[in-house]
């Protein structure tokens, strides 16, 4: 954890406390640029961002590590063994300039657009005499039939208005003001239960 402690013998770090591991020369380490070393300043071992200038205790309890001045320059380097390298699974390629893309193949869903969606309920009792769209996604335009309906109901409320209007057109003239009233007050009525249909 800590690859600037090295002994000649089996120990225990004197920062974290975990038993040293032992180094083969063929595998790499650390190589020295320079025989003396001169401390720079001094760095907690959990946070890098935590520099001081003499050695001491980190927020966290520990020991300060000693960051030498060729590693804090970049002068040392690591030197790791091409079987280790392989048996991490590293990879390396030289930079490009590309685009990135990829094709992702996946089931979805097509369904309608909901608020392009209509249903339509009759307030009256009958039944489809024709049907001019009979297809599920068939286009219509704004206008368009779509059915006829026959409803029963709807040709008496028809034939009630037509009557009531032929009653006002003969009685509208009346000199008794409350028959060509009450003619008015039925078409009307009739016209405007028509209309909440």
């Amino acid at each position: 954890m800590h690859p600037m402690i090295i002994t000649d013998e089996p120990g225990i770090c004197p920062i974290c406390h975990m038993d040293l591991t032992p180094m083969k020369a063929e595998t790499g380490g650390v190589v020295e640029t320079s025989v003396e070393q001169k401390i720079k300043y001094w760095q907690a071992p959990m946070d890098p961002t935590y520099l001081r200038d003499e050695p001491g205790k980190s927020p966290m309890g520990m020991d300060l590590i000693p960051i030498y001045e060729d590693q804090a320059t970049g002068g040392s380097m690591i030197s790791i063994d091409p079987t280790t390298i392989q048996n991490m699974g590293v990879r390396t390629a030289g930079v490009v300039r590309s685009n990135l893309s990829r094709s992702i193949r996946t089931v979805g869903l097509v369904d309608y657009e909901e608020p392009k969606q209509y249903v339509v309920n009759t307030k009256i009792a009958g039944w489809v005499e024709k049907l001019y769209v009979a297809e599920t996604g068939q286009q219509v335009k704004k206008g368009q039939k779509l059915l006829e309906i026959y409803s029963p109901e709807l040709v008496t409320a028809q034939q009630e208005l037509l009557l009531a209007r032929d009653n006002y057109n003969a009685l509208k003239q009346s000199s008794f003001a409350y028959i060509s009233d009450s003619a008015r007050r039925l078409l009307d009525s009739s016209r405007k239960r028509l209309q909440l249909w």
